[in-house]
């Protein structure tokens, strides 16, 4: 699935606003994993007019030492160089030649295997994994030894020095060594060739280990030329991807509760930190994004889908997908729900599963919108659990409100109270329901522990076993001659309350659906 299906006009905007501050060459760049950092990052530099951008992703160097990580960042610039901007650069054949043998050397030094099939695999595309790969190696540094005699003296004693001292004086803040040098030589001449500015991105920092993250943060801090008001390398800006909040728990794990988070943090982005918020753009396209998904008859195979169900449950049209559609962007606000999620999103669909009831027997699951709910809920999410947390926080968020104040009415949306309704028959509603039109009423209590009195009731032409749900009250006052029940009202009940009561219930009695499962 293409993570941005519409331009994200108004981050893009705001985010231009953001590099052009003065004097903000450092950038922290956060968002939760799966907000779409990334995929933002890649589109906001394609073809940008003002800057190119290197990206390197330090994931891989989970396999390093924390002291040879500077040397793989100058690998992997020197590697996106030539991969994407060889045509500024334009390297003579004696160039090209030290420049590779001397990476491939430290490379191979450092025991980095997979590195070394990278760049053999860049600049050799026909080698093969194992030997081949030992032999490739061997024949570059033959052809080394044949270049050598025609290497000036300047450029043979720089190569011989980074060879044997690499391992002593890798990331040693004063270093400016023959390919540290030629990173900034480079980076001049692309950025006077292209007259574009040039930053280096470094992308999915808090999917590392502590000590790597905060390695490659003093790196870029220890680095940073404050007398030529410079960074690294002479990047024009450096932006660091990752999500705050996750660095900042690796920060109390490393150092303790007691250490200075924000004192910390602070030396590595020179204006604030930049937080990244999609969720609008997600919120205004959920419909575009599942729009390819709808297979509302799939599970029924070659039977035709009843009129009753295409008018309940039809795909944009339907009060159900309105219902759908207003819980997930309630999910989308309290960051449960991310980009990463619609791309886990199978089918829009009936489960057409045959479920049982300890007490009523047999059951379809597609008359009841609750299950169907789940149903589909469920795919955003990998397991089950993660389902049942997602509504425990969309609870935790909601603004209830159990005062009555004597009020005659909800001050509830209609959508919420479709919620309550659809949970009902699976709190009990339908074990107490009385034949005939006079109201019923159960029991419950709220998130508070406060105890309050569900009134419904049975209402044949609906779904969700005939339940129709009425209002909440704090006490029964009184039942009058034609079965109402009085109390004062609550004001504003929690429907993702009884979203998650309604769940458990279900949880409990292991029902089970044709992509998920409860529990």
């Amino acid at each position: 699935m293409n993570n941005h299906i519409v331009p994200i006009s108004t981050e893009i905007e705001r985010f231009k606003e953001h590099l052009a501050l003065e004097n903000n060459i450092r950038i922290l760049f956060s968002a939760p994993f799966g907000a779409g950092k990334s995929s933002f990052i890649q589109t906001f530099f394609s073809d940008n007019d003002e800057y190119l951008c290197i990206k390197i992703f330090p994931t891989s160097y989970s396999v390093a030492s924390n002291k040879d990580i500077f040397e793989l960042i100058k690998h992997d610039i020197l590697t996106s160089l030539f991969e994407e901007f060889a045509k500024y650069i334009e390297l003579g054949n004696e160039e090209f030649n030290n420049f590779l043998i001397g990476q491939m050397y430290a490379l191979h030094q450092m025991d980095f295997y997979s590195l070394s099939q990278t760049l053999i695999k860049l600049f050799i595309p026909k080698a093969k994994p194992g030997v081949e790969i030992t032999e490739s190696i061997k024949d570059l540094f033959e052809k080394f030894s044949d270049y050598k005699k025609e290497l000036n003296s300047t450029e043979e004693d720089s190569i011989i020095e980074y060879l044997t001292t690499l391992r002593m004086q890798a990331g040693s803040i004063k270093e400016n060594d023959f390919f540290t040098r030629k990173i900034r030589e480079y980076l001049n001449v692309i950025r006077e060739k292209s007259k574009k500015r040039i930053l280096l991105v470094i992308d999915d920092l808090d999917r590392l280990d502590a000590d790597h993250v905060f390695r490659i943060f003093n790196i870029f801090t220890a680095h940073y030329d404050s007398k030529a008001d410079s960074n690294k390398f002479g990047f024009d800006k450096i932006i660091l991807v990752c999500d705050i909040n996750t660095i900042e728990h690796l920060f109390f794990h490393r150092y303790g509760s007691k250490a200075e988070f924000d004192g910390y943090i602070d030396k590595f982005y020179s204006q604030f930190v930049y937080y990244f918020d999609n969720k609008k753009h997600l919120i205004d396209n959920i419909s575009k994004l599942l729009f390819s998904k709808d297979k509302l008859s799939k599970n029924y195979g070659n039977q035709s889908l009843s009129n009753d169900f295409v008018y309940s449950y039809s795909f944009k049209d339907s009060t159900f997908y309105k219902v759908f559609h207003h819980i997930i962007a309630d999910l989308i606000g309290i960051n449960s729900i991310k980009i990463r999620n619609f791309q886990r999103f199978q089918e829009y669909s009936l489960p057409n599963i045959t479920l049982r009831h300890p007490d009523r027997g047999s059951f379809s699951s597609d008359n009841f919108h609750f299950i169907v709910l789940v149903h589909l809920l469920a795919q955003f999410f990998p397991r089950s659990v993660d389902l049942e947390i997602a509504l425990k926080e969309l609870y935790e968020s909601f603004p209830d409100d159990y005062s009555v104040d004597k009020k005659s009415y909800h001050d509830s949306k209609p959508i919420d109270l479709l919620f309550i309704n659809y949970s009902l028959p699976f709190l009990g509603a339908i074990d107490i329901t009385s034949n005939g039109t006079k109201e019923d009423k159960l029991e419950f209590a709220s998130e508070h522990e406060k105890k309050m009195f569900v009134l419904f009731r049975e209402n044949h032409t609906t779904a969700d076993g005939g339940i129709e749900y009425l209002r909440c009250i704090s006490k029964v006052d009184q039942t009058t001659n034609d079965g109402k029940i009085e109390g004062p009202i609550v004001t504003r009940p929690n429907p993702y309350w009884f979203i998650y009561q309604a769940f458990q219930g279900c949880k409990r009695r292991k029902y089970k659906l044709r992509l998920n499962q409860f529990g």
